[in-house]
């Protein structure tokens, strides 16, 4: 499986999470199409890494939205500015390829207006941090 394939079983657990669920082994099993146990440990590593630091990427999304909420943005659009931020910031991953990760994730999974949104979120926070 290719990390991109893992990256998206992550958001999947981080948008599930978001609806009320755990992320757990049910949730992993049930929801993913995984079988090797390292991929389920990457895509289970990235969506730990994301919700240990939600209340911090929320206050980071938050601070970069410019006239919106948090509560306004979609469910998907969310879990991508989460999982996007969490990949920057802690993951060590360099920014572009963050977002460029991010926007990937836009185009597969959410409307046509949210490559635009998400890229100018995330690269705000990426700015932000290099301040």
């Amino acid at each position: 499986m290719t990390i991109h394939e893992i990256r998206q079983a992550a958001l999947k657990l981080v948008y599930e999470w978001d609806l009320g669920g755990e992320g757990g082994d049910e949730t992993i099993f049930g929801l993913l199409a995984l079988t090797d146990e390292g991929d389920i440990e990457q895509a289970k590593a990235m969506f730990d890494e994301t919700i240990a630091h939600v209340d911090e990427i929320d206050r980071l999304v938050s601070a970069n939205l410019h006239g919106w909420s948090l509560e306004r943005i979609s469910k998907v659009d969310l879990a991508i500015l989460r999982l996007g931020t969490a990949e920057m910031l802690y993951a060590g991953l360099a920014p572009g390829i963050a977002i460029s990760e991010a926007l990937l994730l836009a185009d597969e999974f959410s409307g046509d207006r949210s490559r635009a949104f998400i890229n100018g979120v995330l690269g705000s926070i990426s700015r932000g941090r290099e301040a």
